[in-house]
Order: structure tokens, then C-alpha cells, then sequence
């Protein structure tokens, strides 16, 4: 997990400050693979889905001071939150969109937090998220990273969430 420093409130919003990370986001990785009509090779992909299991799992199982579980899920596992360093770590970032029990962030009813190309189904229709939301997420990211196209596909977000929403995933 990229580690934040600090959280600043101004004016016209919440500000993140994050860790430094020498590297590139997963995304632009793809993108190159893609360019070079490639794809990352399968064990360096194994080796990032690992480092972002690890990293989601220590979200998952963080607790307050007294032992009290935060609840946290990251609700937005992309290839654009995933950062590779330079040193070869895989690291999950942005937490923007995180939501803890202890209700530290909250969203409007109805209102969908994300990318709905690898949304899990019941972030999807605004049912409660748990870990398990996360880990289907990164399985969609899995599943791109080793076919070279995402599981659910349309013209838009409303065709995409009908072929998530009924299972249609591509060969």
C-alpha cells in the first residue's frame, strides 16, 4: 500500500499526500505491452497480483488503536491504482474512495464510486461492499492483464454494468 502522510482540507477540497513512488501505474503498463502487440509476461503478472492481495489484505485487516476493526474497502481497484516501483513492488494507492465502518467517508445513496469496468456486481447496484468487492475487482484486473481485454464490454457504462450484472464475460 502507498502510504499517505497526510490528508489536507482547502477550500475546494480533500487533498491526499501520498508516499513517493518511483514507478509507473499498471495502466501505462498494459498500454506498452499492448504497443510491442504483447502482453506482461505471466509470472511478473502473478508476482503484481500478489504484492496487491498482500497490500489490499493488510486494508482489510486494519484496526484501530484499541483492536477494533476499521472495515475498510478500497472500492476502486484499477490498473490506475496500481502502482509498479522501480524497485519491482507492486503497490496499491489511492484510498480516496475507501469506506471504513467507522463512516470516515461517506457517499450519497445511489451514487456510484469507481470504474465500472471492474466494479464488483454488488458495488454495481449499491448493495454493501465488503473485502470480497476488492478481490473480484483485482480479478477483473487479472483478467486483463493476462487476455489483453476486460471481462465486461459495451459502448458505455450502462452496457458494461448489463453484461456485468448478468455474468456475459468475453472468451
Amino acid at each position: 500500500v502507498v502510504g499517505t502522510l497526510d490528508l489536507v482540507h482547502e477550500h475546494d477540497g480533500l487533498y491526499i499526500v501520498s508516499e513517493y513512488i518511483e514507478g509507473d501505474q499498471l495502466l501505462s503498463l498494459f498500454r506498452a505491452a499492448r504497443d510491442q502487440n504483447g502482453r506482461i509476461p505471466v509470472g511478473i503478472t502473478v508476482r503484481i497480483m500478489l504484492d496487491i492481495l498482500g497490500g489490499l489484505h493488510a486494508a482489510h485487516e486494519a484496526t484501530t488503536g484499541t483492536g477494533e476493526p476499521l472495515s475498510i474497502v478500497h472500492r476502486d481497484v484499477s490498473p490506475q491504482n496500481i502502482l509498479v516501483g522501480a524497485d519491482g513492488i507492486a503497490r496499491v494507492l489511492d484510498f480516496g474512495l475507501a469506506k471504513a465502518a467507522g463512516k470516515y467517508h461517506q457517499t450519497r445513496d445511489g451514487q456510484i464510486k469507481g470504474k465500472i469496468s471492474y466494479m464488483a456486481p454488488e458495488q454495481v447496484t449499491g448493495a454493501p461492499v465488503d473485502r470480497r468487492s476488492d478481490v473480484f475487482s483485482l480479478g477483473v484486473v487479472l483478467y486483463e492483464a493476462t487476455t489483453g481485454t476486460r471481462p465486461f464490454r459495451g459502448d458505455g457504462d450502462h452496457q458494461i454494468m448489463h453484461a456485468l450484472l448478468k455474468g456475459e464475460v468475453a472468451p
